[in-house]
């Protein structure tokens, strides 16, 4: 799918806007202005802050939402695993707990016995960004097509894959601190960042497609590349989440939430490493795509 480009969609947007204002009168420019104001300034922040709370018409411990953001301006400003940390030490009494990630609710598990019984969520919102691959994420899954994916994943974390993924991790926490001291005994400057960013992309596809990419001492190849396009992206990625979550409607015309050319990447790299080692009947495959 062709996405629109923002820059040009913005200036027809504005042009359109322009052409409307010239058509009518002071007045009622001065109202359109007016109840958008009163709307932005007063009735939404109303809604979703005393209003749209699903959490507490179920009874379920929540944090205390704010206006646009909801609970998530705390993850664009720090480090997502201080934040969970907090939450987890506030709730940890709690079976779970529910959040907002601008305009959606999400809920977080504390006891991870209680993972089992969870097998549906009624208020699970159905998203689109207009972006194929991203559409296909879990996330964004609808709610029947994400509770007959759920069963398959769930697979993927029985104790033995689990085990299975620590020796996995295991290894190639060897291989990285071996990376380390050959760059230490050079006198070579360590960016620690991507350092452990190819540590993590090599576990995932590691885990995940029982294939080694050897990002740890190829830390410039394609991988490496595309994902940093998708995620080192500062607060930019979070930003569009949370205008997503008001209007997906129009983040789905723009289609500007994410980078299409490096998500076809994985997406296709994924596709391929599936159909090699479903052919050839070798190793394991974790996680397939969901139809």
């Amino acid at each position: 799918m062709e996405l629109f480009d923002v820059g040009s969609a913005i200036n027809f947007l504005r042009i359109c806007i322009v052409n409307i204002a010239l058509n009518i009168s002071l007045i009622k420019c001065i109202g359109i202005l007016l109840a958008i104001y009163i709307y932005f300034r007063y009735i939404a922040p109303w809604y979703y802050t005393k209003v749209y709370n699903p959490w507490k018409k179920l009874g379920i411990k929540y944090l205390e939402p704010i206006f646009w953001y909801g609970t998530y301006k705390d993850n664009l400003e720090k480090p997502l695993h201080e934040v969970e940390d907090e939450r987890y030490i506030k709730y940890k009494d709690s079976s779970v707990y529910g959040y907002f990630q601008g305009a959606t609710p999400v809920i977080s598990v504390c006891n991870i016995e209680k993972v089992p019984r969870i097998s549906a969520c009624p208020l699970k919102p159905v998203l689109s960004t207009g972006n194929k691959v991203v559409d296909s994420m879990f996330t964004f899954f609808s709610k029947d097509r994400w509770t007959r994916a759920r069963g398959t994943v769930k697979k993927a974390f029985d104790k033995q894959s689990l085990k299975n993924m620590f020796d996995e991790i295991t290894d190639k926490s060897n291989k990285l601190v071996e990376r380390i001291k050959t760059n230490t005994e050079k006198g070579e400057p360590i960016n620690v960042k991507k350092v452990f960013g190819t540590f993590t992309m090599e576990v995932i596809v590691k885990a995940c497609f029982d294939t080694d990419i050897d990002a740890i001492n190829n830390p410039n190849n394609k991988y490496m590349e595309y994902g940093s396009r998708i995620f080192d992206r500062g607060s930019e990625l979070g930003e569009k989440l949370v205008f997503l979550s008001h209007y997906p409607s129009i983040t789905k015309w723009l289609g500007f939430l994410s980078d299409n050319e490096a998500m076809m990447f994985f997406r296709n790299e994924a596709i391929k490493i599936i159909e090699k080692r479903w052919h050839s009947g070798s190793g394991k495959i974790i996680f397939a795509a969901f139809k």
